[in-house]
């Protein structure tokens, strides 16, 4: 995580991020087990000297279905929470522990 600045304060921790940044692969919409929608959205956001970060968000419902119509190379800026999952990454015929981490994302626009 890069950040400008860093301060103390008294507040209860929050967990939020604001994104601005542009679709770098096609939102790809399905649905959960228990039939719900979810859209994988991959978002490449700018940083200094020429870098960018790749950050896989998640939307869901109706979010979900509009991002699915976004196309890649659209800018668009997300509202929402980091969070983490763990999962088994099977490789040479051994199991691995990860942990995999994301937005999810609770309000989008595209700009």
């Amino acid at each position: 995580v890069y950040a400008n600045d860093l301060e103390f304060c008294e507040d209860e921790p929050e967990n939020s991020v604001r994104l601005h940044g542009t679709v770098c692969k096609q939102p790809s919409l399905r649905m959960t087990p228990l039939g719900r929608e979810i859209c994988d959205v991959l978002v490449a956001v700018n940083r200094p000297f020429g870098r960018s970060d790749y950050l896989p968000c998640i939307t869901w419902g109706q979010n979900a279905h509009e991002a699915s119509l976004w196309s890649v190379g659209d800018t668009v800026e997300l509202d929402g929470r980091i969070q983490s999952r763990n999962y088994i990454k099977n490789m040479d015929g051994r199991q691995t522990k990860k942990t995999a981490y994301e937005v999810s994302v609770s309000s989008i626009d595209k700009v």
